[in-house]
């Protein structure tokens, strides 16, 4: 919660991925990559409610011990010709009313909870009705962090649009696994952190 605002943060995690196969479940670093998302989302001080949309029944057993909701994706809003928008209002069905709604990607795991908590911060104190992470020095999104109120991703179903403002996130946590010279760019990096988790 933030000045009294609900915060809900959701993790789309669909089974099916033609660049790069069982990319939710791939093993970085000693653990699954949709962990370093779940993990880094579970240290918020902001997040009332963290949950899980996923059609993937490995994805649920991994992130099953975990204190978050899961959300059984159906099949017809996991295809790849799905919008991420589908799969988030599918979910908003099951836990509105929250104020605002925060996607976090699973390709996305070197952000840290201080992005996502700074990025909410930003939103927050511009009194902006959404904010999307960008790498800094860069106009475009990274695809860490997208913050919306409710009310305006329904009206506009769309998290970069209007009166958006953006938080800017560091070269080297701004990886977005797309294929696997991502995946392992993004590897090499959280392998060279002074303390890896």
């Amino acid at each position: 919660m933030i000045n009294g605002q609900t915060v809900l943060a959701i993790i789309p995690a669909r089974a099916g991925s033609k660049r790069l196969p069982g990319k939710n479940m791939r093993v970085m670093h000693g653990k699954p990559l949709i962990l370093w998302t779940v993990e880094e989302a579970l240290k918020s001080q902001y997040i009332d409610s963290l949950i899980v949309s996923t059609d993937d029944k490995d994805v649920v057993q991994t992130v099953k011990p975990f204190p978050l909701q899961i959300i059984d994706r159906p099949t017809h809003l996991a295809a790849d010709e799905s919008s991420i928008y589908d799969g988030i209002f599918h979910a908003l069905e099951y836990f509105e009313p929250h104020d605002w709604i925060i996607l976090l990607q699973v390709t996305s795991p070197l952000r840290l909870v201080d992005d996502i908590d700074n990025a909410i911060k930003i939103c927050s104190d511009r009194n902006a009705p959404s904010c999307i992470s960008i790498t800094e020095n860069r106009p475009d999104a990274n695809g860490a962090v997208y913050i919306a109120w409710t009310t305006w991703l329904r009206e506009t179903n769309l998290f970069d649009t209007g009166r958006v403002t953006t938080y800017g996130m560091p070269k080297g946590r701004s990886v977005d696994i797309d294929h696997m010279e991502d995946f392992l760019e993004a590897e090499r990096l959280i392998s060279s952190r002074p303390s890896s988790p």
